[in-house]
C-alpha cells in the first residue's frame, strides 16, 4: 500500500522536522564554539573542515531549513487534495499566521527578559571562541551599545513574518519565507485542484519553479513540496525498499550541498548563473523531495519512523528550532566561559558543552510544546467556526 492513501497524521514526516531542528542545533552550536569544524564561515575553513564533504549533511543548517520549506509545501495542502474539501484548505490559511505568531512572540519575549537581566554571555564567549557569528548574537548585528526594549520585542514577535528584522531571536529569519511560501501553497493548491484537475502536474512545476527561483529563491523549496504531494495523491506510488533506500541516499547526499567542494565540485562546472546563485536551494530541495518521496512511498520505512517517540519528536521540532539559539547565546556561553577557566582539553570542553546545550535546549523547548498544542488546538477550534 502507498502511504499516499493513508489519511491519519504523518508522524513520520513530522518526525523528520525534529531531525531537521536538530540539525539546525548542531550547525549553530558549531558556528558558535567552534567554527573551524564545520568550515561554514570562510574565515574559520580550513581543510579538515567539514563542509563541501558528504557528511556535511549532519550539520548543515541551511540545508535543514530548506527541507523545513518542503515539508511544508507538502504537508500545508495534503488533507485538502486527500478529500477536495475547500473548506480545509480555507481553515489552513485562516490559521497559518496565528498558529506561527504565539510561539514566535514567546521566544521573543523571553529574549528580551535575558537581555534585561544580562543573562546573556554570548560576547565574552565569542572572545574565546573567534565566533563573529556569536560575537554579533548569532548575526543579529548586536552591538554593546544596545538597549533591550519590551516594546521593540513584541513588535519583533508580531511582525517577523512580513518584515527581516529579526535581533531578539534571528531564527525568526525563516518566518518570512515560510508565510510567504504559505500563501504562494495555499494559491497553488487550489490552482491545481481546481484549474489543472491533478494534470500537466510536470510542466507546472517547472514552470512555476522558474517563477520561483526568479522571484524569490525560497519559494522554490514549497514548489517542490506542494507539486510532490499533489502527484503523491493523485497516484498509487509504491517503492520497493532497496530503491527507497537508494533515494533517501541520494536525497541525503544533495541535502548536504553547500558548496562546490570536495564531493561537490561537480556543481562548480554548470556556470549557468541562474544556477550558481540558486544551487544550493535547487539541490536541498530536490534531497528533500527524494527523501520524502522514499518515506511516503514505502510501507517499511513509514511504519519504522510511525512510533510515539517518532510522533513526540515532531511535536517538538519548532519549539526546538525557536528556542536553541537563545539557549546557544546564554546558558552554553556561560558554561563555555566557565569550562575554558579550568584545566580541561577543548575536545573535551565542547563534548560536554554540546551535550549540555542539547540537554537544555530539549528542557527549555518542553513547556512551548505543551503551550503549542494548546494553541493550535484553540486555533483548529476557532477557524473551523469561522471557515
Amino acid at each position: 500500500m502507498s502511504m499516499a492513501n493513508t489519511s491519519h497524521r504523518l508522524i513520520p514526516l513530522e518526525a523528520s522536522r525534529g531531525v531537521a531542528a536538530i540539525i539546525v542545533l548542531m550547525h549553530h552550536f558549531f558556528l558558535g564554539f567552534a567554527p573551524w569544524i564545520t568550515g561554514f564561515l570562510p574565515a574559520a575553513k580550513n581543510d579538515s573542515s567539514l563542509i563541501g564533504h558528504w557528511y556535511f549533511v549532519f550539520f548543515n543548517g541551511n540545508g535543514a531549513v530548506n527541507f523545513f520549506f518542503v515539508l511544508s509545501g507538502f504537508v500545508l495542502c495534503w488533507g485538502y487534495f486527500k478529500t477536495g474539501e475547500v473548506r480545509k484548505l480555507k481553515i489552513a490559511f485562516l490559521k497559518r499566521l496565528p498558529r506561527l505568531m504565539a510561539p514566535v512572540l514567546i521566544t521573543v519575549l523571553i529574549s528580551y527578559l535575558l537581555f534585561r537581566f544580562g543573562l546573556y554571555y554570548f560576547y565574552e564567549a565569542s572572545k574565546i571562541s573567534g565566533s563573529p557569528w556569536l560575537a554579533t548574537f548569532a548575526y543579529a548585528g548586536w552591538t554593546p551599545e544596545f538597549q533591550p526594549s519590551l516594546l521593540k520585542a513584541m513588535a519583533q514577535g508580531i511582525t517577523p513574518f512580513v518584515t527581516d528584522n529579526a535581533s531578539y531571536n534571528t531564527n525568526l529569519w525563516t518566518m518570512k519565507p515560510e508565510f510567504i511560501g504559505s500563501i504562494a501553497v495555499f494559491m497553488l493548491g487550489a490552482f491545481i485542484s481546481l484549474v489543472l484537475s491533478f494534470r500537466y502536474l510536470f510542466i507546472g512545476f517547472i514552470l512555476f519553479s522558474i517563477w520561483a527561483l526568479s522571484a524569490y529563491n525560497y519559494l522554490f523549496p514549497f514548489v517542490v513540496g506542494i507539486f510532490l504531494s499533489a502527484v503523491l495523491v493523485k497516484h498509487e506510488l509504491k517503492v520497493r525498499l532497496p530503491i527507497a533506500l537508494s533515494l533517501i541516499t541520494l536525497g541525503l547526499y544533495l541535502l548536504g550541498y553547500s558548496i562546490p567542494e570536495q564531493h561537490y565540485l561537480w556543481v562548480s562546472y554548470i556556470s549557468h548563473s541562474a544556477w550558481a546563485d540558486n544551487s544550493q536551494v535547487i539541490l536541498n530541495s530536490l534531497g528533500a523531495g527524494l527523501v520524502i518521496i522514499s518515506i511516503m512511498c514505502n510501507l517499511q520505512i513509514y511504519a519504522s519512523i510511525n512510533g510515539r517517540f517518532c510522533n513526540y519528536l515532531g511535536q517538538l521540532s519548532f519549539p526546538l528550532y525557536l528556542v536553541h539559539t537563545l539557549v546557544i547565546c546564554s546558558l552554553s556561553s556561560f558554561v563555555y566561559l566557565f569550562l575554558k577557566h579550568q584545566d580541561y582539553s577543548n575536545k573535551m570542553i565542547l563534548i560536554a558543552l554540546l551535550g549540555l546545550t542539547f540537554a537544555a535546549s530539549l528542557l527549555a523547548a518542553i513547556p512551548l510544546v505543551y503551550f503549542d498544542k494548546f494553541w493550535l488546538k484553540l486555533t483548529n477550534q476557532v477557524f473551523k467556526k469561522i471557515a
